[in-house]
């Protein structure tokens, strides 16, 4: 056998291996962004939820203090729609993982836990999105993080912020303002004690320090819809929830 007839197969075959490698790389990274809709949000989903048909087994409807998921929850037009009526007290409707969501570990200090929540704009006004450490429909009264944004009935101004039963997280008192748009996406990203919601549209930002997010602590993950006072009406349509980083 010829000798360089034999090293040119064999760069051949390296070549086209290598080739090989590329194409799956482009095919990956294209899936990796397919799947990331905010710029800058690297990697693929660790959970992806696009509320297309039943609620799934990911998830546990919730009602407290006037809140009914039975009754003012539905799932249509690939959204978890969410419409309280007025005289509802608080009318806490929404959801909670039905098992932890995370447990929060080393690896998350350098791989931050991200949550991306999609919304559909003109079906909410009165949100929020909770971490807690305890799996309740009351989350406000045990240790959490409580992130807000609720349309003031009537006017162009809103509240948004980050704050918790502990009295941590950053909490302004400036953060009623005006023609805030309603949250296309919300991110929520967790390090071991600290955490950063931001709105990647306006790339509006609140932080905080959490003493119960501590390595080893389970965190469930809520999302409902509630009124800004109480008797107040709220709605909320959530699309997706994505999950990234190190939540095993």
């Amino acid at each position: 056998m010829d000798k360089t007839i034999g090293s040119h197969s064999v760069v051949k075959a390296l070549r086209a291996a290598i080739v090989t490698a590329l194409i799956i790389l482009v095919s990956l990274a294209a899936s990796a962004d397919a799947a990331n809709p905010v710029p800058g949000l690297t990697g693929i989903p660790v959970i992806e939820d696009e509320f297309d048909g039943a609620l799934s087994s990911l998830w546990t409807g919730i009602g407290y203090s006037g809140g009914d998921f039975q009754k003012f929850a539905k799932l249509e037009g690939g959204a978890l729609r969410i419409v309280v009526p007025q005289g509802s007290g608080l009318g806490r409707t929404g959801i909670v993982s039905a098992a932890p969501l995370f447990t929060v570990s080393q690896a998350m200090k350098f791989d931050p836990v991200r949550i991306l929540v999609e919304f559909d704009q003109s079906a909410t006004d009165n949100i929020v999105l909770a971490l807690g450490a305890v799996k309740d429909p009351n989350a406000w009264k045990l240790p959490n993080l409580w992130v807000f944004w609720n349309r003031i009935a009537g006017t162009d101004s809103s509240h948004f912020g980050i704050s918790s039963i502990q009295g941590e997280g950053d909490y302004r008192t400036n953060s009623q303002k005006k023609g805030r748009p309603v949250p296309h996406y919300l991110l929520l990203t967790v390090w071991p004690g600290k955490a950063e919601l931001k709105d990647p549209d306006t790339n509006e930002s609140f932080d905080g320090s959490y003493t119960w997010l501590k390595e080893g602590a389970s965190v469930y993950f809520y999302v409902f819809a509630n009124p800004i006072m109480q008797g107040s009406p709220a709605k909320m349509a959530v699309k997706s929830i994505r999950v990234y980083g190190a939540v095993r």
